[in-house]
C-alpha cells in the first residue's frame, strides 16, 4: 500500500514536470552580449563583441527571439566612430520604434531580453539609461550609469547553459 502511494505520487509528480515543461516557452538564444569592464573607456557598456573599443568585456548572455519571454526589443548601432558595437534600446535617430516599424539606417535589430519571470539563475539584469542627454537608450549591467538614471528593462539568457 505505502509503495502504491509512492509511485502514484511519482507519477502525478512527472506529469505535472511534462505538463510544466511543456507550457515554457522555448528561448533561443539569438546574438551575444558582453559588457566592459575599464573604467574610463567601456565600464558598464553593453556591446555585441569581446573586443569593443578595445578593452576589456565580459560575456554576459545572449538576447532572444520575439515570444512569449522577449521583454525589450534591443538595437545594435553599426555607424564607425559614432555607436558601432553598442547595444540600445532605441534605433538610429533616438525614436522609439512601433512594433513592425522600419529600424533606419545606423542600427539593426539585435533581438530582445527575457521577461523576469523567465529568467535562470545566471541570467543578468540588464537596464536602460533615461534622462540623461547623448546617453539615453543606452544599455548597461549597472542600475546607476554615468551618473544618469536607469530603467530595469529584462534579462540576458545565460552565457552557459
Amino acid at each position: 500500500m505505502r509503495n502504491r502511494r509512492f509511485i502514484n505520487a511519482l507519477l502525478v509528480a512527472m506529469v505535472l514536470g511534462i505538463w510544466a515543461g511543456a507550457q515554457s516557452p522555448k528561448m533561443e538564444r539569438l546574438n551575444p552580449l558582453f559588457v566592459g569592464q575599464t573604467p574610463g573607456c567601456n565600464a558598464g557598456i553593453v556591446s555585441n563583441h569581446e573586443g569593443h573599443l578595445n578593452c576589456v568585456n565580459t560575456p554576459i548572455g545572449f538576447t532572444t527571439k520575439e515570444g512569449p519571454a522577449a521583454e525589450q526589443r534591443l538595437f545594435l548601432g553599426i555607424v564607425p566612430g559614432v555607436n558601432a558595437g553598442v547595444i540600445t534600446t532605441k534605433p538610429a535617430g533616438g525614436v522609439e520604434l512601433a512594433l513592425g516599424g522600419v529600424i533606419p539606417p545606423g542600427t539593426r535589430d539585435y533581438g530582445y531580453t527575457i521577461k523576469e519571470d523567465f529568467k535562470l539563475p545566471e541570467s543578468v539584469a540588464l537596464y536602460v539609461v533615461i534622462g540623461c542627454g547623448k546617453n539615453d537608450g543606452e544599455v548597461t549591467t549597472n542600475q546607476y550609469h554615468k551618473n544618469c538614471k536607469t530603467i530595469p528593462i529584462g534579462y540576458t539568457l545565460p552565457w552557459t547553459e
